[in-house]
């Protein structure tokens, strides 16, 4: 499967990164959510946002981040 549905608002550890990357300086707490699921389950989070590149610098967390083009182009879906 490439695809799961994950509710963030059912785990405090993905709370947390989220609460981490709201410390840093993000103010969208729904992209804060996105960003630490994908942190949290060692996942490629796609996304269009150049911030969120800055972000993960910001946080060291080792997190790839890629566009919806790279992604399609990468699983050949």
């Amino acid at each position: 499967n490439y695809f799961e549905i994950i509710n963030p608002w059912l785990s405090p550890e993905i709370l947390n990164l989220a609460d981490d990357i709201l410390r840093i300086g993000h103010s969208d707490y729904m992209d804060c959510l996105i960003m630490a699921t994908a942190k949290f389950h060692n996942s490629i989070l796609i996304s269009e946002d150049k911030e969120f590149d800055d972000l993960i610098s910001k946080l060291d967390w080792g997190l790839e981040v890629i566009n919806w083009v790279s992604f399609i182009r990468k699983h050949k879906i």
